[in-house]
């Protein structure tokens, strides 16, 4: 979980920030490219979802961690670099390897734990989790100040997807009907 919160405050509060001081956008266009990606998440969280049932819920996280850990970094420094008017589908695509991964989290949470430490084990796992995360703005500019504005945010974004790759290598697969395999 904290490589997902990881992603996604990289890939949605830091990135309008960074849209806002390095593109050429107004605050319009850029309310306008989350909207649209937002919207095209949502759709992929729910193929996200089924397709950790048909795969299995840890195949899964150990695939999108990769795809993740390798596609996140390329798109948010493409972002910058490349034409503008190509922003809204990177944007859109970087919502799809970032936040897409939600999809079956509330499913596996729930299949992680027994039945008589399912709910505090899915709360605890799901909020404890966002602490590291939710502190960047403590460590991320020290973090530019040595790397560059977009590369720091680039290696959150690639160590937000290796942290959910290992999640996935670490956790179990569940039946996906409430109990471990």
């Amino acid at each position: 979980m904290s490589g997902l919160w990881l992603l996604t405050n990289m890939a949605i509060p830091v990135l309008v920030g960074q849209l806002k001081v390095a593109s050429h956008l107004d605050a319009q266009s850029i309310s306008l490219t989350m909207l649209v990606a937002t919207v095209v998440s949502a759709v992929a969280m729910l193929a996200a979802g089924q397709l950790s049932t048909v795969l299995g819920r840890r195949t899964f996280f150990l695939g999108f961690g990769l795809v993740a850990a390798v596609l996140a970094p390329v798109i948010f420094l493409g972002i910058f670099r490349w034409d503008e008017s190509l922003v809204v589908m990177l944007v859109v695509a970087l919502q799809v390897v970032t936040v897409s991964g939600y999809g079956p989290v509330g499913a596996y949470l729930t299949e992680r734990f027994p039945a008589a430490v399912r709910s505090s084990g899915y709360g605890v796992g799901y909020s404890l989790s966002i602490v590291l995360p939710a502190l960047y703005p403590y460590y991320l500019p020290a973090l530019q100040a040595v790397l560059g504005q977009q590369t720091a945010i680039a290696v959150l974004l690639g160590l937000g997807g290796v942290l959910v790759f290992i999640g996935g290598i670490t956790g179990p697969e569940t039946n996906r009907m409430g109990s471990l395999r």
